[in-house]
């Protein structure tokens, strides 16, 4: 039986998959493998796996800094690759149709494994900061069926350009829809979003955010929820603000320090936006999917991390006004949190831009919809 191939490189391009994989139809869901070529592939574990795993040091982020790129060359990233290349070159007979999300690598290794078909869900690029080079585009033209992009305007710019593209919505959105799901929160004092990201400094993250929230809780009372990626280990998130002094109870998913109570809660990511003034994020797809639902975010470049500096660059290149990006020093990223709070005016004004950036929900039923397409023209 030939097989629907999903291959994704990181876990923000994993949960976009996955919501997209769970709009199709239950003969097409059947025969779903997947196969992330980048990290564990967690958001993914409802549906067949395959593959040689690579988790990377770098975490995806090599391109960004020597340092990081050595890293990954001494851990034997290439050789790990080079190990997914071989797997999917002996599939490529059972592969009716591969489904490549994120950038051009998990494009590149399909069509290098000889899939016959190839479906992009291009989540990384736009004609708003790095837009697909003149190479990226000739893969494109040569090697896929039909390439569905991040928003209208890249869509125009690569038809313009020969390849085969469409915008059928951003299915970051899809996930950040309310479901009714009670919160901890009272309606007095604001929410503030916290979004250590799921890489491997996420537990550092936490407990810097934790000292801005101290010092913004010193002009302003708030109230704080962190938006835990999927696959988190509550425990080791919050081991360095423990060591720092917060006290942490299991039970309730909580961290205190006696004055602030910060909540930790999975999958409620659409509630706790929905009931959010701003949000103080060091992520990837959450930061995007916050200023899509109209809540501004607050970001900071990290000292001595070149290539997360890179990363926040072509994030605020992304999303424009949404995102304000700001040194890394305590007392200026609690200022910026404090203005927002305080401006409502403002935090309109930023709310209205990412959510024109960003686009409606719905686009993975839709994705899905050109999936099957595809598939039926196998």
């Amino acid at each position: 039986m030939s097989r629907l191939l999903v291959l994704s490189n990181g876990a923000g391009e994993d949960a976009i998959a996955s919501k997209i994989l769970r709009e199709l139809s239950p003969e097409l869901q059947s025969r779903v493998a997947c196969c992330p070529l980048v990290g564990s592939g967690d958001a993914l574990k409802d549906y067949e796996s395959c593959g040689p795993r690579v988790l990377p040091p770098s975490e995806g982020l090599f391109r960004e800094s020597p340092v990081l790129a050595f890293k990954d060359l001494s851990q034997g990233v290439i050789a790990g690759h080079l190990r997914q290349l071989r797997f999917l070159r002996s599939v490529k007979g059972r592969v009716g149709l591969a489904v490549a999300v994120g950038d051009l690598f998990p494009v590149l290794w399909a069509a290098l494994g000889g899939a016959s078909r190839i479906l992009f869900v291009g989540t990384a690029k736009s004609v708003y900061h790095h837009p697909y080079s003149w190479l990226e585009r000739w893969i494109l033209r040569r090697t896929v069926v039909r390439s569905l992009v991040r928003d209208q305007a890249t869509a125009e710019e690569l038809c313009r350009q020969g390849v085969e593209a469409r915008w059928l919505g951003n299915a970051m959105m899809d996930e950040v829809q309310p479901t009714g799901a009670p919160l901890p929160f009272n309606s007095e004092r604001p929410v503030l979003t916290l979004f250590p990201g799921s890489r491997g400094q996420a537990p550092e993250t936490l407990a810097y955010q934790l000292e801005v929230l101290q010092e913004l809780s010193r002009s302003l009372s708030v109230q704080a929820g962190v938006a835990l990626a999927p696959g988190t280990r509550q425990e080791n998130l919050v081991l360095p603000a423990v060591q720092k002094g917060w006290s942490y109870s299991p039970t309730e998913s909580l961290l205190s320090d006696g004055r602030s109570q910060v909540y930790l809660l999975s999958g409620v990511l659409g509630d706790l936006l929905s009931a959010s003034s701003v949000a103080l994020g060091q992520a990837g797809t959450a930061n995007e999917q916050a200023a899509g639902a109209g809540v501004p975010v607050v970001a900071y470049d990290p000292r001595g991390e070149r290539g997360l500096r890179w990363y926040r660059k072509r994030q605020k290149g992304l999303l424009g006004d949404a995102v304000c990006v700001v040194k890394q020093e305590v007392s200026e990223i609690a200022t910026e949190l404090l203005r927002l709070l305080s401006d409502h005016q403002e935090r309109e004004r930023r709310a209205a831009i990412g959510r024109e950036r960003m686009g409606p929900p719905g686009g993975c039923r839709r994705m899905a919809e050109a999936i099957a397409e595809a598939w039926n023209g196998a």
